[in-house]
């Protein structure tokens, strides 16, 4: 959570920054503001990550280990994380249109394209590692010493921490 919001605050700020940039230099050259596809959509990016920004502050409380999640809470997190992806993909998008602004060089292209290409093949192995490798239908204690990785014998681990039903060993190949 606390690099999720350092990180996207570190690019609100740049947003507001190149938005700011972009309207002195377009005002220095005299020309239109917002006068194409690429300065229209900058600016419904930027405007759409402030949105994130006041989304996040009203967002529900995170449910307790022991509490269900909220239908708002539900609610909430498929609005914010809908509304973040839309907005990632329409910067992409707004970035595209803008490069052929900035240069007529096609490698400029291709490298972006790449690096597009390489952000959602890293986006979906994550979200795959995160299904199958790293959620488990157990809650593992990992504060526990008695479900210390130290231990050699996972069968003598069975019954600590399960009294509760929540938690169960750590098992011996994590």
């Amino acid at each position: 959570f606390f690099v999720h919001r350092g990180v996207q605050i570190s690019v609100v700020v740049f947003a507001l920054v190149g938005l700011t940039m972009a309207v002195y230099f377009t005002q220095h050259a005299h020309a239109p503001h917002f006068s194409n596809k690429h300065e229209i959509m900058g600016l419904t990016v930027v405007c759409l990550a402030l949105v994130q920004v006041l989304n996040a502050c009203v967002r529900p409380h995170t449910p307790r280990q022991s509490e269900a999640k909220s239908m708002q809470r539900w609610l909430w997190e498929i609005a914010h994380k809908s509304l973040g992806y839309a907005v990632w993909i329409m910067a992409q998008v707004t970035i595209y249109f803008g490069l052929p602004l900035l240069t007529s060089n096609k490698l400029y292209m291709k490298l972006f394209l790449a690096w597009v290409l390489f952000v959602i093949i890293m986006f979906v192995a994550l979200a795959v590692a995160n299904v199958w490798c790293w959620r488990s239908p157990l809650q593992y204690d990992l504060q526990s010493p008695k479900s210390s990785l130290l231990q050699n014998d996972y069968h003598a681990q069975a019954s600590f921490g399960a009294a509760d039903g929540r938690t169960k060993p750590m098992p011996q190949h994590l």
